[in-house]
């Protein structure tokens, strides 16, 4: 999932320039910092006074004001606020009258209702200028007095209690409702049975995890489904809807916890290093020195979160401003939206294995520069760094990933000033420059990578067989072909010109739990390019009696339907003829995402050539698999199907197999 790009980015052009030029600048005292803030607060100035002259100087809590109200400026909620009510309470009629709806439904529903109230145009207002002293003050000592009489955030240093428990909300315009106050006695009897341990008495791991347990079996989350277009509502109402991307359910869980006085952090991806989107998830600091990840509401801290997904950075959302991101927006004729938003600080080493990049770029490039990867589609920034003396620097990179060094012009255009590179693990950059002098053949099955999805199916084809007879229960039968692999492409059986016309043929399923997942299969007479046709037979019904992966779907032409038989062994589907025929070849695919390379669909070739994407031809696939000529030596590649289909991925050819980036 993608974290949430907002229209918030145009508000901060504001707070920019006064961050910039007071709060970023080398060597500013204190009270300039604060004077600068409360000035930016205008007419509400005299409430952020009250805050800071209700608690003594020199106290943590006097410093703990100071800290929120020097960084306000930049942070905001909605000026309507009425609007916004009408809005909650219009969600929570919903959910209660479509109960047991469909999620689809019940988005729709929400969605119509915020088109009507016109919540997607609603004026956004800075916390400055609109928050009142007592909702401040309130929120000030509920935070200590869960880190200094509480039992779950006592190990924070003071600087972590200010961004993993002190603030008083969770997401920028997140309602100013007193979330605290309503949440924190949620979960209390539940906290309450850790006492009874004295492992876990005063463990904030044990206790994150009691209250995650419990909002992941009251929220119920859906991997595929999808948050509301304007989630932007109290925490119990957003916790109530039973759907959300990754963002959404991250801040219910870091707003449920914090109530609580477990501290919590929401770090993000801006852009996984394989795929599109990017990810957001929570971090809890444990008390031995240890950040625990973990996506709030749907797993639990301590289980295995993203191991083998690759990132090329991480950040961690921050009330307190960036100082090196206020200067670049300050210097900066454009800055993509991804760093315009300055509260956020990289902790990508904290998070996994690093290494600093130089890279050469094209000479007379000086300033920003900026490091992207591939989205499927387009390349994204994910680093910034600086350029100088034909180099650039980029610190504490994701290893094992494909990047490209651009700068952007001041109209935000996208230019490349390096030629793409891998990351090794020990810190080298490998460059992937197309030879021109060098060309290849290469043999390409894909247009995307097997990602788990697929993965998990693809076992069920081993084992299985393909058999031929003239009887149409197949007790007499000749075994033609048996799976022993089942890579995520298509497969091509040429059957000895020895065998026999059968009339009857069939794959038959043997792996214990395989359902016959069969997504597509073909029969072809000798030099015929077109499939043969027949009656389909096999077992029958469908699991679950879904009429959609009936044993119809194995030959309907359609790489994404499959046969998934309510017969879990031992499952079978075939093609009647209606007369013996002699069979050449048969192609197959087993149950995937329909990414192979399929004959009859035109693909496109593409190779970086230094400055975009260069093609090299289109061709009609002939069969389940694209032989290419004159392909340039070390080059990325991009094969693009025309025909149908969106997802592709970026590839080097290596050791006669393609190798995704």
């Amino acid at each position: 999932m993608i974290e949430k790009k907002a229209n918030w980015l145009a508000c901060l052009a504001i707070a920019l320039s006064v961050l910039s030029s007071v709060s970023c600048g080398e060597g500013t005292s204190r009270d300039a910092e604060l004077e600068s803030a409360l000035s930016f607060a205008g007419e509400n100035r005299h409430e952020l006074e009250k805050v800071l002259g209700h608690y003594a100087e020199g106290t943590l809590r006097h410093e703990a004001a100071r800290f929120l109200v020097v960084n306000m400026p930049g942070h905001y909620s909605f000026r309507d606020t009425l609007a916004m009510g009408r809005y909650a309470s219009g969600v929570d009629s919903i959910v209660s009258a479509m109960a047991g709806a469909g999620t689809d439904s019940i988005r729709k529903a929400v969605d119509s209702l915020a088109e009507r109230l016109g919540i997607g145009s609603l004026e956004k207002a800075y916390d400055s200028r609109t928050i009142t002293a007592e909702y401040l003050i309130r929120n000030i000592d509920a935070a200590f007095e869960a880190w200094e009489g509480g039992r779950w955030a006592r190990h924070l240093c003071f600087e972590e209690f200010c961004e993993a428990l002190l603030p008083y909300k969770s997401a920028e315009l997140q309602p100013l409702d007193g979330w605290r106050e309503m949440l924190d006695s949620a979960h209390v009897r539940l906290l309450d049975r850790l006492d009874y341990c004295d492992l876990y008495r005063n463990s904030p791991l044990a206790a994150a995890k009691v209250v995650n347990k419990a909002l992941t079996d009251s929220v119920r989350p859906k991997a595929d489904a999808k948050g509301v277009r304007h989630p932007h509502l109290p925490v119990r109402t957003l916790a109530s809807l039973h759907m959300g991307e990754c963002s959404d359910y991250a801040c219910i869980a870091a707003a449920y916890l914090r109530s609580q006085g477990i501290p919590v952090y929401i770090d993000f991806t801006p852009q996984w290093a394989f795929r599109d989107l990017g990810h957001t998830w929570n971090v809890l600091p444990c008390c031995d020195g240890r950040n625990v990840p973990f996506s709030g509401v749907c797993t639990q801290p301590g289980q295995p979160h993203k191991e083998d997904e690759r990132m090329p950075k991480v950040f961690r959302h921050t009330y307190a401003r960036n100082p090196e991101l206020c200067r670049l927006n300050s210097v900066e004729g454009y800055v993509p939206p991804v760093f315009r938003n300055v509260f956020v600080k990289d902790v990508t080493r904290e998070s996994l294995l690093a290494r600093d990049a130089t890279v050469p770029v094209q000479p007379g490039v000086d300033g920003a520069a900026y490091l992207a990867v591939f989205d499927n589609r387009e390349w994204t920034p994910v680093a910034y760094g600086t350029a100088s003396g034909g180099k650039a620097v980029f610190r504490d990179m994701g290893t094992g990933v494909m990047y490209l060094p651009v700068r952007y012009d001041g109209s935000g255009t996208m230019l490349p000033i390096g030629d793409p590179f891998v990351l090794g693990y020990d810190g080298t950059c490998k460059p992937a420059v197309a030879d021109l002098d060098s060309v290849r053949d290469v043999c390409l099955r894909r247009k995307y990578p097997v990602l788990p999805y697929v993965y998990k199916w693809l076992y069920r084809l081993e084992g299985g067989e393909f058999q031929a007879s003239d009887d149409p229960r197949f007790r007499r039968r000749t075994v033609v072909h048996t799976i022993s692999a089942n890579h995520a492409w298509g497969h091509e059986v040429q059957l000895p010109d020895s065998l026999p016309a059968y009339r009857y043929w069939r794959y038959i399923s043997y792996v214990k739990g395989a359902f016959c997942n069969m997504a597509e299969m073909s029969f072809y007479h000798q030099g015929d390019s077109l499939p043969l046709e027949g009656t389909v037979t096999g077992t029958s019904g469908s699991w679950k009696d879904n009429p959609g992966v009936t044993r119809e779907k194995a030959l309907d032409g359609d790489l994404l339907t499959f046969f998934d038989s309510g017969d879990p062994d031992s499952a079978w589907v075939g093609i009647d003829l209606g007369r013996p025929v002699k069979v050449e070849r048969i192609v197959y695919y087993g149950r995937g995402d329909g990414n192979a390379v399929e004959a009859g669909d035109l693909y496109e070739l593409f190779y970086w050539d230094g400055g975009g994407w260069a093609s090299l031809g289109r061709k009609v696939a002939e069969r389940p698999y694209l032989p290419w000529r004159g392909v340039p030596s070390g080059a990325l590649l991009l094969l693009r199907d025309l025909t149908k289909g969106r997802d592709e991925r970026i590839f080097t050819y290596e050791d006669g197999r393609q190798s995704w980036w």
